[in-house]
């Protein structure tokens, strides 16, 4: 009963401690000092925030982003009393905490009598009283004896667990491993046996098969040429045979009357016999589309000769069939050829940009000792690429390769884009390479290239404080609107389509919604005031719910189908929930992950990329948590940050970070 009664009031002080959190500081109040609005802070964090922008005539409340007139220091500003008391109260219901613990070893049915017997029947520490009284027939001995009789216990179950863990180490084990090992090994030259058997089978097929076509094809000439030989040979003799008949008839014409007519009917029979012999003689083509005929077995192994070449990359990294490599770093692919190159069908291979196509040509070498091609390249521009590989000017089956180019990974990034923007909050990027981005002092919202010209606004009907912008598939764009507690959607040209919410509770209504992300074409909000995620279908219907005990900002969907979520509140670092949001698996926790206002993930390089609110800086990190590098500082100059919220990342690798105090968007 007393365990329980610790740990509800251990329920109560954490509950008194999450209302007694600065939500700038994320500690306690310390000499909290009322806004305008009503929102208040710890003094040093509203001098800090005046501190960060001296020039300006406004105080933007970190809480509602409401602007009123800025005071001269935070201690002149009214003292919140209600966060006074709160904090009294803490500090009050902990001291009795502390007090309550001190006094756990007295007994719970003696208050007055320390416990000095353990009960082995009840598993419970006891006093004399109870040893007299509701323990009497169990089997109760003092706290040392229990003890001893417990540690030996223990000590007993620990030398059963290291004589098994050893017999596991031992060589029983390790020889079954060693078996499996040789005979996967085996397994594996037999199986590389048969595939080189089979493939010198197969090439020594195709061989015979060429020579018996070329034979066939020889044989079919020369049976041909002979045909045809014979059959001039006959119409050569029928018309000589008709000259000669024409000039023994133009004898006769000069000879007499009675000895033509001797010979005038042999002669007209002769001349009938070699017209009609003549007139049956065709000039027939030769039989050549028997030879077509019998050589289209070709075509059975046309799909095995196309095969001219296998493309594959070396030092370079291969993500799912896309390569990723560094910036001006030397990198190359090998080229395997299917049957030797001949000197008439040169090899060569290119790199061409999917963005400026610039086409890049590699230079292709020989490897020697080997049949091996390798054409080797320092990319000099970022982004996403294409390698084509022919031989002879045709394309050779896998000769087309994307390959990503990203820049060194260092600590010290500089953007190499600058856009000014009044008080970004979240970014997207839809299909076509197009920046969506969220301004909620300005109420708009506007749609950029990857250089930061401004295509247009989103249009239909006046936002208010939008905050996260995400697309779906078609490039129709979603919207939160944290005043209003709204979800908009709008069409790729900007046009409004739908909304969806008010301030509640209940499914379908929000209270200041933060980030909304499109993950596997459905819709999940950050409803942040409620300590939740709403799930949506495109068409901004309900789907589901997931509460969680920090108040979200940002969702991302991360590697092995994981969300990453980050918010205020709760314990700080990067939570780790299974995809549909049901299971908690975990956290990411490192010093730079406090607190977090944005994180994305990217799918190329398998990076996590996190905006840290107050540190002004981004940490970069792997998907199992290992961290990587930290970029930017506080500050105005090129690379510094001032509360950054949303961050995004393209397809081609380009980081985009909203830099909300300084009011511009980075790209690096």
């Amino acid at each position: 009963m007393a365990g329980l009664e610790s740990a509800v009031s251990e329920q109560l002080v954490t509950g008194l401690a999450e209302d007694a959190i600065c939500s700038v500081c994320h500690e306690e109040y310390k000499d909290p000092r009322f806004l305008p609005c009503h929102h208040y802070f710890c003094r040093d964090c509203i001098d800090r925030c005046l501190e960060a922008d001296p020039s300006a005539n406004v105080l933007i409340c970190p809480e509602c982003r409401g602007e009123t007139p800025r005071p001269p220091a935070a201690d002149r500003l009214k003292p919140a009393y209600p966060a006074n008391r709160l904090t009294t109260r803490l500090q009050e219901a902990r001291a009795r905490l502390t007090q309550h613990k001190a006094c756990e070893y007295m007994c719970s049915q003696h208050s007055t009598i320390k416990v000095e017997f353990f009960c082995f029947e009840c598993n419970q520490l006891v006093c004399e009283a109870c040893t007299h009284k509701e323990h009497m027939d169990h089997r109760v001995e003092h706290v040392r004896e229990a003890a001893e009789y417990h540690r030996d216990v223990f000590k007993s179950a620990c030398e059963g667990l290291k004589a098994v863990k050893e017999e596991i180490e031992g060589s029983r084990f390790r020889n079954n491993f060693v078996v499996r090992k040789e005979a996967i090994l085996k397994q594996a030259d037999r199986v590389s046996a048969e595939v080189v058997q089979s493939f010198d089978e197969m090439i020594g097929s195709l061989i015979s098969r060429k020579e018996e076509l070329l034979k066939f094809v020889s044989d079919s000439k020369d049976q041909q040429l002979a045909y045809l030989e014979e059959e001039e040979s006959t119409i050569a003799n029928l018309i000589a045979s008709a000259s000669d008949l024409v000039e023994k008839v133009a004898t006769l014409q000069s000879s007499s009357e009675f000895e033509f007519l001797n010979t005038a009917q042999q002669l007209i029979d002769m001349a009938l016999s070699r017209r009609e012999m003549l007139s049956n003689v065709s000039l027939k083509p030769t039989q050549v589309t028997d030879i077509a005929a019998r050589i289209t077995c070709v075509e059975d192994i046309k799909e095995l000769c196309q095969t001219k070449a296998a493309v594959f990359v070396s030092q370079v990294q291969l993500l799912g069939g896309l390569c990723v490599a560094e910036l001006g770093e030397p990198h190359s692919f090998h080229i395997c050829p299917a049957a030797p190159v001949s000197s008439a069908e040169a090899i060569s291979a290119t790199l061409t940009s999917l963005q400026g196509k610039v086409i890049i040509p590699l230079k292709v070498s020989n490897v020697p000792g080997s049949a091996l091609y390798e054409a080797t390249y320092t990319p000099k521009e970022r982004g996403r690429h294409r390698l084509v590989v022919d031989i002879g000017g045709q394309p050779v089956t896998g000769g087309l390769i994307d390959v990503c180019i990203y820049p060194k990974l260092t600590g010290d990034r500089v953007p190499e884009f600058s856009w000014k923007v009044t008080s970004p909050t979240c970014v997207a990027i839809n299909s076509q390479g197009q920046v969506i981005i969220s301004s909620s002092i300005r109420n708009h919202v506007s749609v950029r290239t990857r250089k930061g010209k401004k295509l247009f606004e989103l249009k239909g009907r006046k936002l208010c404080s939008p905050y996260g912008v995400a697309v779906d598939k078609e490039d129709n764009i979603f919207v939160t609107e944290e005043a209003a507690h709204l979800v908009s959607k709008f069409s790729p040209d900007g046009k409004f389509i739908k909304l969806v919410g008010r301030q509640g509770g209940e499914a379908g209504e929000f209270d200041s919604p933060k980030a909304v992300r499109v993950i596997r074409n459905q819709v999940y909000v950050c409803d942040q005031k409620n300590r939740r995620i709403q799930v949506l279908s495109v068409d901004l219907e309900h789907l589901t719910t997931f509460n969680m005990d920090l108040q979200p900002t940002d969702v991302a969907l991360g590697a092995q189908s994981s969300l990453y979520i980050v918010g205020l509140g709760g314990s700080q670092g990067i939570h780790l929930y299974d995809s549909k949001g049901f299971m908690y698996q975990g956290m990411i926790q490192h010093k730079d992950l406090c607190p977090l206002s944005g994180i994305c993930f990217d799918v190329v390089q398998s990076f996590i990329y996190a905006a840290n609110i107050i540190n002004c800086c981004v940490i970069q990190m792997t998907p199992a948590g290992e961290y990587v590098a930290t970029f930017c500082r506080r500050g105005t100059g090129d690379g510094e940050l001032s509360n950054p919220c949303g961050i995004a990342v393209d397809p081609d690798g380009y980081l985009y970070v909203c830099d909300t105090g300084n009011g511009r968007v980075l790209v690096f």
